[in-house]
């Protein structure tokens, strides 16, 4: 998920963040239990229309398993274990209790009425990362 939805532009500090939030966000989802069943990660990835390169826009890969593992960049694999790694020896999470997470820049136009309220939110909690 993160290999679609973070912004590689960014510095390390800022990407690790951006990484975390999609991780605490699909976590926070597995948790809730609202994507499908209570601690189904894979359900919650391949939910319709919740991220964008896997099921939200045209040409999106339609799940995660049909994503090429040649398509899964290595630097965010590894902040994908680092942030893991953190959560388990007892980190916080990046998000907070938060089930939404949007990228505004990869987000189909019809999710846009949802996302634009979603950022100012974020922009007040202090919670956009990058």
């Amino acid at each position: 998920m993160t290999s679609t939805e973070v912004d590689y532009g960014l510095k390390d500090r800022v990407f690790q963040a951006q990484v975390g939030a999609v991780v605490d966000t699909i976590l926070n989802r597995a948790a809730s239990g609202r994507w499908g069943s209570k601690g189904d990660i894979r359900s919650v990835v391949n939910a319709p229309l919740q991220f964008s390169q896997i099921s939200g826009n045209k040409g999106a890969y339609g799940s995660v398993q049909n994503m090429p593992n040649n398509h899964i960049k290595r630097r965010a694999e590894i902040a994908v274990l680092r942030h893991l790694e953190a959560r388990m020896n007892g980190a916080d999470s990046t998000v907070g209790g938060h089930l939404n997470y949007a990228n505004p820049y990869s987000s189909s136009p019809t999710s846009m009425a949802w996302v634009r309220p979603l950022q100012i939110r974020a922009q007040r909690e202090g919670l956009v990362f990058g």
